[in-house]
């Protein structure tokens, strides 16, 4: 009788060996491939794309949403490189739209409309400062004789080449503007009519 409970009880060790040992297979085989898809979607929804996760040891249903899960951070990761191209070209291209309004697609200079934006700009500060500034107006002397004479294009270049004399001579911090036509202005910030007359 006591060699048979002894026995009984050796097989319920073994039982719960046994029992312990399925237990901590499927732990490595379910919770812990369950912990780390947990973790890496908490990861994934705050926004970080670097996650890989390694794939589950026997497959079978955690190892299939393993390989989903990863299919799409990978998708995820593509979708936001495309995104971030999307958003370089939009970036770049708004640089060119406000140069385009802001400059004389001829000259270079700036035009008519950054011209007024600035004059503005420029008489706001001077009276909330107390300080003085001051515009050289100028136009080509019979362009209109000149341009009848050797043609659109060749006036074109003359007018090139008075805006690069005036970008020139202008400081870095004036508004050198074509006006329109042959007409040009020169927004000089802190300056008196003296020393505008020098330029």
């Amino acid at each position: 009788n006591q060699r048979l409970v002894a026995a009984l009880g050796a097989l319920v060790g073994l039982l719960m060996i046994l029992v312990a040992g399925i237990a901590y297979r499927l732990g490595l085989l379910i919770a812990r491939p369950l912990d780390l898809l947990t973790k890496g979607a908490g990861e994934v929804a705050a926004g970080d794309l670097a996650v890989d996760l390694p794939e589950a040891p026997d497959g079978g249903e955690v190892g299939y949403l393993t390989d989903v899960f990863n299919h799409m951070v990978s998708r995820l990761r593509e979708g936001r490189r495309e995104l971030d191209l999307i958003h370089e070209t939009l970036r770049k291209k708004n640089e060119e739209l406000e140069m385009l309004s802001t400059t004389d697609s001829l000259t270079g200079l700036d035009n008519h409309r950054e011209l007024m934006r600035r004059l503005d700009h420029e008489e706001a500060r001077c009276k909330r400062e107390r300080r003085s500034f001051s515009v050289l107006v100028a136009d080509v002397d019979h362009f209109k004789q000149y341009n009848d004479a050797f043609g659109h294009p060749a006036g074109d270049e003359v007018l090139k080449a008075i805006s690069e004399i005036m970008r020139e001579a202008a400081r870095p911090v004036d508004c050198v503007a074509r006006y329109g036509g042959e007409e040009f202005v020169v927004l000089m910030p802190d300056t008196v009519a003296v020393d505008a007359l020098e330029l």
